[in-house]
């Protein structure tokens, strides 16, 4: 007697709505306070890294070698601390018990991550060059591939595609929300610099001075530029993580898991092209601007002596 197989059926997308921004920031909150004694550590050091790169631009100005070093060392706490976040805030099973685990995931991706970050980066530019409005699109489109990267461990070219895949068709939302979430984050830095000129805190600790501004020096209490990084590192960043996060894994419920590999050429193609327009574009405008430098800087800064040589031509 013949058996016959079951039919396989595929797996059907979940149907989810996506949280208005409130309901996200919310859930947000939510989650950063329930996993406060995961990622406090880890917001620590990326703190104390950005205090050490705000001092280090005023004080080793004067030595590029070292003021170029320790920036770099800097920037790459920052963002190690920064996957490591990501990987806190993704770890909804809580695999990651300490800071060493995290670090030591973080340090995994960092790699890839630079690549992603590159990539994304060259694409939004590409992007810009096409005038504003694209850029902005593409940087929506694109905005979701580190979160690829550390939860699906897809890499380069397949971030990006995946995250161009789960933002086709809900762009508007995504951009609505990452809107709302700006401006609430904006009016808490405009709140809090406020109330630090008011009760004076702006005037406590060392002075330091950017050059520069507005054709002089400005002062910065070094009091409040730490308080600002300080609101930065453990309100700011950390809620956009989790507000992020929590966007990505809506938009990844509402589409299948895996990306047909005929739908991920095309949205490959697209990407590339992106790319290559902007790569024309940026050499049409090298080409023009290097023009009008080359054309316009001679009558806006006449070479000494030109005029009595142009005299003397006219004459003979």
């Amino acid at each position: 007697m013949e058996t016959t197989q079951p039919e396989v059926i595929p797996a059907v997308p979940v149907a989810t709505v996506m949280p208005g921004p409130i309901e996200l920031i919310k859930r947000a909150y939510t989650d950063y306070r329930s996993r406060f004694h995961v990622i406090s550590k880890v917001l620590a050091v990326s703190f104390l890294a950005s205090v050490f790169q705000s001092i280090i631009t005023f004080t080793l100005q004067d030595s590029l070698g070292l003021y170029l070093l320790a920036s770099v060392l800097a920037f790459i706490v920052i963002y190690i601390s920064y996957l490591a976040l990501v990987i806190a805030v993704a770890d909804e099973q809580n695999q990651h018990a300490d800071i060493s685990a995290l670090y030591q995931s973080a340090w995994h991706v960092f790699f890839p991550y630079v690549g992603v970050f590159i990539l994304t980066t060259l694409t939004v530019i590409a992007g810009l060059t096409l005038f504003v409005i694209p850029g902005i699109a593409v940087a929506i489109f694109l905005s979701f591939s580190m979160y690829v990267l550390v939860v699906e461990k897809k890499h380069w070219m397949s971030a990006l595609t995946k995250s161009w895949y789960y933002v086709r068709g809900n762009w508007w939302k995504v951009f609505g929300r990452m809107i709302v979430f700006a401006i609430l984050m904006g009016v808490l830095m405009i709140i809090t610099e406020i109330v630090t000129s008011l009760l004076g805190l702006n005037q406590i600790g060392p002075r330091m001075f950017m050059d520069g501004y507005n054709g002089g020096e400005k002062e910065i209490s070094l009091f409040a530029s730490i308080l600002s990084l300080a609101i930065q590192s453990f309100i700011v960043t950390p809620l956009g993580i989790f507000f992020f996060y929590l966007i990505y894994k809506s938009l990844r419920e509402q589409k299948p898991i895996e990306l047909q590999e005929v739908e991920e050429k095309k949205i490959r193609k697209n990407i590339y092209i992106i790319m290559g327009l902007g790569i024309v574009m940026s050499i049409i405008i090298v080409i023009v601007l290097g023009t009008l430098i080359v054309t316009l800087l001679p009558q806006i800064f006449p070479t000494p002596g030109a005029e009595e040589v142009n005299t003397t031509l006219s004459l003979l």
